[in-house]
């Protein structure tokens, strides 16, 4: 554990703990869906309310993707996992960052320990520098395909992409991040709960399988 940061106030940090990352997590989790359950896209729904709306349903599912992406970057970031030199041909990760700016958020704001190289590597001993290549196509993806036009590709196996990238995110909060926030007594054992890691046994079992390669 980490002494905790006087950036946010407690009850702040429990909103963080139980409501913010959560929220990331279930954007996800719904791109997830989507990848292991694909709907019928040439099919149209509709959306109740004073004056209902019927859409095709890839109107929502794209939303889903997009929110998904950008979800995965920040959930990255709040691990304390950027990319150095972007816009280098040879971008690298980063681990154990703080942040770009000093109102960034990060674990260590509530407590925990940012997460090292070590970590990722202790996860994927043999597949280390695989996880790290889908984790910053996951983080250049969302730079140029979804923030902007661009003629920037995707990668080839995008979705496998994601999913190496998630099944790392996952992991990491449920398996270190969450024993930690358990032990804060300044959060009143608050953690993420285990229901947002309702896709991990699938995934996992999907990389003894596949093993990781991208």
């Amino acid at each position: 554990m980490e002494p905790v940061s006087e950036k946010l106030l407690p009850e702040q940090r429990q909103k963080y703990v139980l409501e913010h990352i959560p929220y990331r997590i279930a954007a996800v989790n719904r791109f997830l869906d989507i990848l292991i359950w694909p709907p019928d896209l040439t099919q149209k729904t509709t959306i109740p309310g004073q004056q209902s709306l019927t859409i095709p349903v890839y109107a929502i599912t794209n939303a889903f993707i997009e929110h998904g992406l950008v979800s995965c970057r920040s959930l990255l970031n709040v691990l304390g996992i950027r990319a150095t030199g972007k816009k280098s041909p040879t971008p690298e990760l980063h681990f154990s960052s703080t942040g770009n700016e000093p109102d960034d958020i990060t674990i260590s704001d509530l407590g925990c320990e940012l997460i090292g190289e070590r970590d990722v590597r202790e996860l994927f001993p043999y597949d280390f520098e695989n996880v790290c290549k889908a984790c910053l196509d996951i983080i250049r993806v969302t730079d140029k395909a979804v923030a902007h036009f661009t003629m920037a590709t995707l990668p080839e196996m995008w979705q496998k992409t994601f999913l190496i990238c998630v099944v790392m995110i996952l992991k990491l909060f449920r398996d270190q991040v969450n024993p930690c926030l358990a032990q804060l007594g300044t959060l009143d054992g608050a953690k993420i709960s285990e229901e947002h890691f309702y896709h991990l046994p699938r995934l996992e079992e999907w990389i003894l399988q596949s093993r990781v390669s991208v």
